[in-house]
């Protein structure tokens, strides 16, 4: 549906990466990689004969995406992942039905403005460009992410928006609240705060909507990644596959720049590291256009890096459709792809504009994030201001207690090997001295307790107690006089109730809780069955006189159990159980 420039033809193609090495594709050489990185694992793990079919991250992609998954190239599915795939395909169908009227709509649009602006990402309401956090995967580049997010003059996509990356407005505002039930409060690989309106990488868009991404190779077919790491820096792409990457991220970028409401893009895709200059040319920065895309680049000592993703594989196998590979092989992966991707920035750093880039460590950022932040900011000529600041220390106060997956790891190992510190793999010694790995971190400087007295957080729970319920009831007695007027009981009226209520309770007690979850799913239940009573009385014994206590009972048993009353009741509760539990409300510092 957009416009990828025809010229391009799959033929045989050299990039250069810009450190004097070069990358060949050909369609011999993919499929020698793909049947080289198809053999039989020898290190398989016991497992069940059937893949649990959890809900996948691709599952609302459309079914183009799917297609071009499993067909190009073509992959093989082995019977035990059907019932994964099945379940996938079947929601994909719902997700390309929901989104198909917004994509007819936008596909003339985004083709001409496609050829207007040469697909470079456009500049709107004085706030040029983008800032965008660079480092490898499992560097904490997530936490920095949500750091920078607490300024509300940043705009990053969420991940409503980068899991449904082919809708737009009408279906990302819908998906924000009806994707509450069904997406955990935490991320599967390390436990950081998750939901549909969190920020996203926005590689995940470019996997679910093209995949023209390496994460299919990473955690969907294993077996398949020498296909698709190609899209990790892409230098072995072929001109047309280059033109189909550049096209639908300059496609979503431009999305996200029109419902921006002229503030900056703020992005975090790893894979960004290894596309410095990709994305120079995408937001038409050089050094004599300065400023329209400014780099953070985030870096952590690699043991602990390479150990943290071998981690996430284990994590991360709820997602395949193939077999994993051996541990070694995938560490060997990692490794190998991680000094890879540093070298190629520190080759392309030269190209980005003085006063656009700066350069972080990890250690220093959990040490003293204020200073470090205001040192960033002060580098790359962006303003720092009081309410930034205020937002900031309130969401680093509410994270005081969180401990990374990989610093849990080494807790771990610490104990197991006497404290022995991790060390780096020899093919990434050179990145400990290479990024200022060889100093010790900056002195840590403590934060100010500045959110909830465990007093006042009680206190508001136990008003989220009563201002739930009360919402609950208005929202039930809404429900009820619709039913009653149209003469149909609506059963998605339960859904609505539940975020009703799910969202009162976490909206006052600022901070959610189990036990307040579990509260607001009792109440929506009570409701459903209240309305579900008065509604059969009401609408379908509007002409009896006098039933019974046991004839309305039993009416009401079957009409609950009859349709889509039962579903609609299942995901109101677990909608109002989500909202409720959750530690935060939103964007970080929002």
């Amino acid at each position: 549906m957009l416009d990828t420039p025809s010229e391009h033809s799959h033929g045989t193609t050299t990039r250069d990466d810009g450190g004097g090495h070069s990358g060949r594709s050909t369609s011999a050489h993919s499929a020698q990689s793909l049947h080289a990185s198809a053999a039989p694992a020898s290190e398989e793990r016991k497992r069940f004969p059937i893949a649990f079919p959890f809900i996948h991250f691709m599952a609302m992609a459309p079914l183009d995406a799917w297609a071009r998954l499993l067909f190009a190239p073509r992959a093989w599915v082995p019977p035990r992942y059907w019932p994964r795939l099945i379940l996938s395909l079947a929601i994909s169908l719902l997700g390309t039905l929901l989104t198909l009227p917004e994509r007819l709509v936008l596909a003339p649009i985004l083709f001409v403005c496609a050829r207007t602006s040469r697909r470079v990402v456009p500049s709107r309401g004085g706030n040029r460009g983008a800032v965008v956090v660079l480092g490898y995967f499992r560097s904490g580049t997530t936490h920095l992410h949500y750091l920078l997010t607490c300024d509300k003059r940043f705009n990053t996509p969420r991940w409503s928006e980068a899991l449904v990356p082919q809708g737009f407005i009408f279906s990302w505002n819908f998906l924000r609240v009806f994707l509450v039930a069904f997406l955990s409060t935490r991320r599967p690989q390390d436990d950081m705060a998750f939901g549909p309106e969190w920020p996203a990488e926005d590689d995940f868009a470019m996997c679910n909507w093209a995949t023209v991404s390496s994460l299919p190779g990473r955690v969907i077919l294993p077996r398949m990644h020498e296909h698709y790491k190609r899209f990790h820096d892409l230098d072995s792409l072929t001109p047309r596959e280059h033109a189909r990457w550049r096209t639908y991220q300059w496609a979503f970028l431009w999305k996200l720049s029109i419902v921006s409401g002229g503030r900056r893009l703020l992005l975090k895709t790893p894979c960004h590291t290894a596309r410095v200059r990709d994305l120079l040319q995408l937001f038409g920065s050089s050094k004599e256009t300065p400023g329209r895309v400014k780099f953070i680049h985030l870096t952590r000592t690699p043991g602990p890096v390479v150990r943290s993703n071998v981690s996430m594989m284990d994590r991360m196998s709820m997602y395949h459709l193939q077999d994993t590979v051996p541990e070694a092989e995938f560490k060997r992966r990692i490794i190998e792809e991680y000094d890879a991707t540093e070298r190629k920035f520190l080759s392309q750093q030269s190209e980005i504009p003085p006063g656009d880039v700066a350069t972080m460590r990890y250690e220093d950022l959990i040490a003293d994030p204020m200073g470090e932040l205001k040192r960033v900011y002060r580098e790359l000529g962006l303003e720092w201001t009081a309410q930034y600041e205020v937002k900031l220390l309130e969401y680093l106060d509410s994270v005081r207690e969180y401990r990374s997956a990989s610093d849990k790891l080494k807790g771990k190992d610490a104990s197991s090997k006497g404290g022995e510190a991790e060390a780096a793999p020899k093919e990434l010694e050179w990145m400990i001295p290479a990024f200022g790995h060889d100093r010790p971190a900056i002195p840590k400087a403590p934060l100010p307790v500045v959110g909830l007295s465990s007093e006042e957080q009680s206190r508001r729970r136990r008003i989220a107690f009563w201002s739930s319920g009360v919402t609950a009831i208005l929202a039930g007695a809404i429900w009820l006089g619709l039913a009653v007027a149209v003469n149909n009981r609506n059963d998605w009226g339960v859904w609505v109730v539940g975020i009703a209520t799910g969202y009162a309770a976490m909206r006052t007690a600022k901070v959610g809780s189990i036990g307040l979850g579990v509260w607001a799913s009792l109440v929506t239940l009570l409701v459903w069955l209240a309305v579900a009573f008065a509604a059969t009385r009401l609408i379908y014994y509007r002409t009896n006189i006098g039933p019974t206590a046991w004839e309305m009972w039993d009416a009401t048993q079957k009409e609950i159990r009859s349709g889509a009353t039962m579903p609609w009741a299942i995901f109101g509760i677990l909608t109002a159980y989500r909202f409720a539990s959750r530690k935060h409300g939103g964007l970080p510092g929002r």
